[in-house]
């Protein structure tokens, strides 16, 4: 007998089958749009332009790694950018951006449901660690797609893992979803690969799991030991210890409302000291709980699997993210980074299935009531996130749109080249602090290849040919 189609399984569903169904089309559409309104608050900022630059060369360049990661999907689309919708838009990469966060966004919500978590719940879930205000970063700089599209890929090979009754398809099907998160960001890949890895070994045979983890862990120990060295410094056992522990209890905090940031007039986010003491103590009352519905037998093993897998994944971030960031970020800007939306998608999984699974009862009532109790408590997350979300973007926004100011002008000089006195300044930059990777050298090579238009140029000021010029009284020996 033949499985139902999907007209019959239409024709047979109930009233509430609908409903979900637009649920799960109508939350990751509208998070699209809510971001899609930010179009044009945004424009390339920062190390966007260096992979502007990058590529400039052979397409083999997307294999060459960019500042210690491998991102071959954001290669293709900053290139196809460049060279057919042309750089004095940025369509495409928003569009991608904005695909990317839905799809973080449905395969999150996937895995808790699959993980016994009610539909409602589960995409409001996903909409606090997706949309999270002080993990902001991660939905307002469209530089991060590369890396949402590596975590929605891991936790896509995740719920094909948790699925019943492996099998060889399977398996090579979440090989292949690994080994695509390992072209999207070979970084947090890693930390993606962590989760599905432990609940494969956990829960297939041997063979499958050798099958389907072989080829995405040769992958990535090829790349540690030859591909692009990673940024690192020095930083003594201290701080780091310190970064990576406030990075996980900032992200416990976060997703129950409790990581606030406020960003001054100078950049510097300070974050109140009550927030990793709030994580601390959401995450030592939560975890008393599951320890409860475990000891109760009341947690599944395929949820005591994957919670372990992710809590496993999230520590192994923090202690990467500490150990290689350390240096570079102190410790008041955690919140507000993206690093606290990475942690924070893992700690869903570790945390609202297994409590979900020990509070749950045989009473239907009472598992309705507790399901509206626990969609009204992210709801009041997402909404108490919102001062953190609106000051965080608004950084953010305001980085890029002075970059674009000074980048605009910056054009207009060089289009002209300086005038007839002075001379351009290869190793000027028309943006030297928000954009230093942007030189006079690449924006004429932009611009003599038609991917900006001199017609995107802005009036100029005095400081702007300062910057991109060379003094009137430089000799040519001076000229780089």
């Amino acid at each position: 007998m033949e499985p139902p189609g999907l007209l019959d399984r239409f024709r047979s569903a109930t009233l509430r089958q609908p409903v979900e169904w637009g649920l799960w089309a109508a939350l990751p559409l509208a998070g699209m749009i809510w971001i899609g309104t930010r179009y044009d608050h945004g424009y390339f900022y920062f190390d966007e332009w260096k992979m502007i630059g990058d590529t400039r060369g052979s397409w083999f360049d997307m294999f060459s790694g960019f500042q210690g990661h491998l991102e071959v999907v954001s290669f293709v689309i900053y290139r196809v950018q460049r060279t057919v919708f042309g750089l004095d838009n940025h369509v495409l990469v928003y569009g991608a951006f904005m695909l990317s966060l839905a799809a973080l966004h449905v395969a999150l919500a996937l895995v808790l449901r699959r993980l016994g978590v009610p539909t409602l719940l589960a995409l409001a879930s996903a909409t606090v660690a997706v949309y999270l205000g002080p993990g902001v970063q991660g939905m307002s700089w469209e530089f991060m797609l590369g890396i949402n599209f590596a975590l929605a890929l891991s936790l896509f090979a995740g719920l094909l893992a948790l699925q019943r009754a492996p099998t060889t398809r399977r398996a090579v099907a979440v090989a292949a979803l690994l080994l695509l998160a390992f072209a999207c960001d070979s970084g947090v890949a890693a930390f993606g690969a962590v989760f599905v890895g432990l609940v494969v070994v956990l829960q297939w045979s041997p063979r499958l799991a050798a099958l389907t983890l072989s080829i995405p862990a040769f992958a990535h120990v090829m790349w540690f030991v030859f591909g692009e060295e990673q940024i690192t410094g020095a930083a003594d056992f201290s701080k780091r210890f310190t970064f990576a522990n406030r990075l996980f209890l900032y992200s416990v905090a976060a997703l129950f409302g409790g990581g606030d940031v406020t960003v001054t007039s100078t950049g510097d986010p300070t974050i109140p000291v009550d927030a990793a003491p709030l994580g601390l103590g959401v995450l030592l009352l939560i975890g008393g709980c599951i320890a409860f519905g475990i000891v109760r037998r009341r947690v599944s093993r395929p949820v005591l699997i994957a919670g372990g897998a992710a809590l496993a994944a999230a520590v192994v971030m923090v202690v990467a993210i500490g150990w290689t960031r350390a240096f570079l970020i102190p410790t008041s800007n955690i919140v507000g980074s993206r690093y606290v939306q990475w942690c924070a998608v893992f700690l869903v999984v570790v945390l609202v299935p297994g409590l979900v699974m020990t509070l749950r009862s045989d009473n239907h009532r009472r598992n309705l009531a507790l399901g509206a109790v626990g969609v009204i408590v992210t709801v009041g997350a997402f909404v108490a996130n919102l001062g953190a979300l609106n000051e965080g973007r608004d950084f953010n926004e305001g980085w890029s749109d002075t970059s674009q100011l000074a980048i605009r002008r910056g054009i207009t000089v060089v289009a002209n080249e300086c005038g007839p006195v002075r001379e351009l300044n290869p190793k000027g930059m028309p943006s030297p602090d928000l954009s230093p990777q942007l030189s006079v050298r690449l924006l004429r090579a932009l611009l003599d290849e038609g991917s900006i238009p001199a017609s995107f140029g802005s009036p100029a000021t005095a400081d702007t040919r300062d910057l991109v010029c060379l003094r009137s009284d430089a000799s040519n020996a001076d000229n780089p």
